[in-house]
C-alpha cells in the first residue's frame, strides 16, 4: 500500500512540475502578446492622434476661410453703402 501511496505522489509531483512548466510558457506568451499589444496600440495612438490634428487644422483652415470671405463680403458691402451714401 505504501508502494501505491509513493507511486502516486511521484506521479502527483510529476504532473505538478508539468503543470509548472505549462503555466510558465503559456504566462511568457501572454506577456510577448501583451508587449507586442502595447506597442502596436501605443503606434495607433500616435497615428490616430496625428490624424486628429491632421484633420482639427484642416478644419480651422476652412473655418478661417469662411470668416475671411465673411469678412470680405462684409467689407464689400459696407463700401457699397458707403459709395452709395457719397453719391447720394
Amino acid at each position: 500500500m505504501e508502494d501505491r501511496f509513493v507511486q502516486r505522489q511521484e506521479k502527483q509531483e510529476k504532473l505538478n512540475q508539468q503543470i509548472a512548466i505549462m503555466r510558465k510558457i503559456y504566462n511568457q506568451q501572454l506577456n510577448e502578446i501583451n508587449e507586442k499589444l502595447i506597442t502596436e496600440f501605443s503606434l495607433q495612438i500616435n497615428k490616430t492622434g496625428e490624424i486628429c490634428k491632421f484633420k482639427q487644422n484642416n478644419y480651422l483652415r476652412i473655418k478661417l476661410r469662411r470668416i475671411v470671405f465673411k469678412y470680405q463680403l462684409f467689407d464689400s458691402m459696407q463700401q457699397r453703402k458707403f459709395g452709395l451714401r457719397f453719391q447720394n
